[in-house]
């Protein structure tokens, strides 16, 4: 669905589907309620007693407004320390007005699911397919079922069997694991075909450095060099005979980097070392309120509003690298919790110093007419991108913006690389280890 569609129709048919039997209510019918697992993007309050959150579906897209009413007020408090994670809502359409929703609660299931590629992973079966015998990959995610084709090749002397590697795959993989998968759609409507599967990794964020080879014996394996929490890690690249879209792409991508250049990627081991999985620059356009859109990366926020045919663009600091941002969420906890600063071991002159680091605002030193400049190509950015005709060119132009955002952050990317290194020397190794542990605490539960 086109991002920049409606938002009202992107809260009916994403948020508010309900069965076939049931898609049209009457006015004089009562309102319909359906529960759904939703991404929470935002809270907001206006004027007294109106509160409202703004959600998105798990696998991206707008996000939609969404009246707090009933006992879901009583959760309104303690949503601030959700944002960003899976809740369950109960909706109620709101006819002309907002829809509300009218119970909220926190996700119970794995964390990972944030993922759009995750699945719970529910065993394989064996299908006729037309002539053929698949094995398939039975998934679910949400409560939604689907089956995966597992392709045959060819064996010489034989009968076609199940791709191999897949099979290998998923014989490490127990009933009930999460998973990430890739799929394309099957030959018959509403059917799959498996690409790839893997015990789900998060992504890290690493530091270009330079391509490089690994030598095994009279081999040369291409290789790719991140650094990752300061230290230098020499990853395999995907073979280059990989059937696989994704390998491609990472490898053509890493060709394209410039050492400093930040990415996310994951790495399995595959033939005994480590291998790349996944790899993009670090930045992606991401749903904020009122249905409209930001771009982050590692070291920008690039906020974008839109009043009809008109759109201010906005650039901000962010500290964007996984580590930072545990460092800075365990120190605000330290610092507004005294049982939490006594864990960490932090003296009152300390936690007086670590607010005014913390709170210090950065400032870009740039002309007034470099902005202008800035502000028109993002502009035009954000339209080729909102007028892209499918995901694959969508996809093409968020690169684009990523590698565009990684040399304009420049601006504030050596004051945050330095605020950090003095956070880490102002904190002894015991201390910064507490301070992560606090980072990591899970969102804090609805009550």
């Amino acid at each position: 669905m086109r991002p920049h569609m409606n938002v009202r129709l992107i809260a009916v048919t994403l948020i508010l589907i309900t069965v076939a039997s049931q898609t049209r209510l009457r006015a004089a019918d009562a309102p319909e309620t359906v529960q759904r697992t939703v991404k929470l993007i935002s809270t907001m309050s206006e004027g007294v007693n109106a509160q409202y959150i703004y959600v998105a579906p798990p696998e991206g897209g707008a996000s939609v407004k969404l009246l707090v009413s009933g006992d879901a007020k009583k959760k309104y408090a303690s949503l601030f320390t959700l944002r960003g994670e899976l809740i369950n809502v109960t909706v109620k359409a709101g006819g002309q007005a907002t829809d509300m929703v009218t119970a909220i609660d926190k996700f119970d299931g794995p964390r990972e699911m944030k993922s759009p590629k995750a699945h719970i992973f529910e065993g394989t079966d064996e299908k006729k397919v037309g002539l053929q015998t698949m094995t398939v990959a039975k998934l679910t995610r949400f409560g939604q079922t689907k089956e995966a084709a597992i392709p045959n090749r060819p064996v010489p002397g034989g009968k076609p069997a199940p791709d191999p590697v897949l099979i290998e795959r998923l014989k490490n993989i127990k009933t009930g694991d999460v998973v990430e998968v890739e799929l394309t759609p099957g030959s018959a409507r509403g059917s799959f075909t498996l690409v790839d599967v893997d015990t789900f990794r998060e992504p890290q964020v690493g530091e270009f450095v330079k391509l490089d080879t690994i030598k095994e014996g009279t081999r040369s394996i291409p290789a790719i060099v991140l650094t990752v929490l300061d230290e230098p890690q020499t990853i395999a690249l995907p073979a280059s005979s990989s059937a696989r879209p994704n390998d491609a792409a990472a490898v053509a991508l890493a060709r394209k980097l410039r050492p400093g250049n930040y990415v996310r990627f994951t790495a399995r081991d595959d033939a005994g070392h480590t291998t790349l999985r996944d790899l993009r620059i670090d930045g992606s356009m991401e749903p904020t309120y009122r249905g409209q859109y930001e771009f982050v990366s590692t070291f920008i926020r690039v906020h974008y509003y839109v009043y009809g045919a008109d759109i201010e663009v906005y650039f901000y600091p962010r500290a964007g690298r996984p580590d930072d941002q545990l460092i800075e969420k365990g120190l605000r906890y330290a610092l507004s919790n005294s049982s939490d600063a006594n864990r960490v071991g932090l003296k009152p002159d300390q936690v007086d110093q670590f607010k005014k680091i913390l709170e210090a605002r950065l400032e870009a030193g740039d002309s007034d007419d470099l902005m202008v400049r800035e502000k028109m190509k993002w502009s035009k950015a954000y339209k080729a991108w909102n007028a892209a005709r499918d995901d694959a060119e969508r996809a093409k132009i968020e690169e684009q913006m990523a590698f565009a955002a990684q040399d304009i952050s420049g601006h504030w990317r050596k004051d945050i690389e330095s605020k950090f290194t003095i956070l880490k020397t102002l904190l002894d190794t015991t201390q910064l280890e507490e301070v992560r542990k606090l980072g990591k605490k899970s969102p804090g539960a609805l009550e």
